[in-house]
């Protein structure tokens, strides 16, 4: 646990001097989502058997750590840093969407992420030690083990997917082809560094160009070459927010809702399925006469920004509802239709 806490320190040194330097860790930044999807992506063709992570494996050969104590209390702590050492690479690909998820959080939730981590790696090793008879029950090493890591690479597969579809909200069609190309020279690299380690050849040539158009596509997007001015505004009978559309409608002395989303947030896209965007919801939106507002923060918008802040929320979502005499009404951010539709009525019933 201690190690992973060690890791989780160094994650947010990283990150505090990539705030100093002007990056940004945020999913409004298309050159993280971009890393990210390569990210996914790399884990998938790693649990697809394409390469395999290796170069703790060499670390935890090193004299140096052969050196450490080997018994007593020093021993079983060494021990527990040599597990991390040697097993996280094993478990990257597992660990990859809590890993992922932890580079966008605050340093406390980062830091309870990873000690998450290492008490879930520690922990089957706990229980077997103080139950022992347990060991039984495990099921023994087989080609099962092969077809479940497989499996597993769907998931990894999807999430890329995702942030993909992401992107391409935040860049243009030439950026999206240009982190395709990328996805395309990383998979050459990582087949390149595949062969070598399974012994079926090498090619330093193939493994340098492939790793340097990777690169370069990636810093293509990271200095906004494609980037959108904005977000695709609007949905249907959703139209895109701004403080005047508010104010038109107040003045028109009609209910206003207000949806502020991003596509990379899943408890909002959640919301819209389940609550906002059902045809039970909007059927009554539409009775009580309701101006329908959407407001994405999909790329950063300072605008939304000031309002999101000035309700004492840091990110998405946020649901307001405005009543004619201009009150306003925070909704919670996780809405069942029932919920949303019963708020609703009880805003509108404020001009009666």
């Amino acid at each position: 646990m201690l190690s992973m806490i060690a890791l989780a320190g160094l994650l947010i040194a990283l990150r505090s001097a990539g705030w100093a330097i002007g990056w940004g860790f945020q999913l409004q930044t298309p050159w993280v989502v971009a890393v990210l999807a390569l990210l996914f992506f790399t884990l998938a063709l790693n649990l697809f058997g394409l390469f395999e992570f290796t170069a703790a494996s060499h670390l935890a050969d090193s004299r140096a750590v052969k050196k450490l104590p080997a018994t007593g209390p020093a021993g079983s702590f060494f021990s527990g840093v040599l597990a991390v050492i040697v097993a996280s690479p094993c478990t990257a690909p597992f660990m990859g969407a809590a890993l992922g998820y932890a580079v966008l959080q605050s340093n406390l939730q980062s830091t309870l992420i990873f000690a998450a981590l290492g008490l879930g790696m520690a922990l089957p090793w706990l229980i077997l030690t103080l139950v022992p008879v347990w060991v039984k029950l495990l099921p023994k090493p087989g080609p099962w083990m092969v077809t479940f890591k497989r499996l597993m690479a769907i998931p990894m597969a999807a999430a890329a997917l995702w942030l993909l579809l992401v992107l391409s909200r935040q860049v243009t069609i030439y950026g999206l082809l240009t982190v395709l190309l990328a996805t395309g020279s990383a998979a050459t690299l990582l087949w390149s560094i595949g062969r070598e380690q399974y012994g079926r050849g090498r090619s330093q040539v193939l493994k340098l160009i492939s790793g340097i158009v990777t690169l370069a596509c990636v810093g293509l997007v990271a200095i906004g070459t494609f980037d959108r001015p904005s977000a695709a505004a609007g949905n249907g009978n959703w139209q895109p927010w701004s403080e005047e559309a508010v104010a038109a409608a107040a003045a028109e002395g009609k209910p206003v809702v207000v949806d502020f989303t991003a596509a990379w947030c899943v408890t909002c896209q959640f919301n819209k399925a389940a609550a906002l965007r059902t045809e039970a919801a909007e059927a009554e939106l539409s009775r009580l006469g309701y101006v329908r507002l959407e407001a994405d923060w999909t790329n950063r918008d300072a605008r939304i920004t000031e309002v999101l802040n000035r309700f004492g929320r840091t990110g998405v979502p946020l649901y307001l509802l405005y009543s004619a005499q201009g009150d306003t009404t925070v909704l919670p951010e996780l809405l069942s239709e029932s919920s949303f539709i019963e708020a609703l009525r009880k805003n509108a019933q404020r001009a009666e």
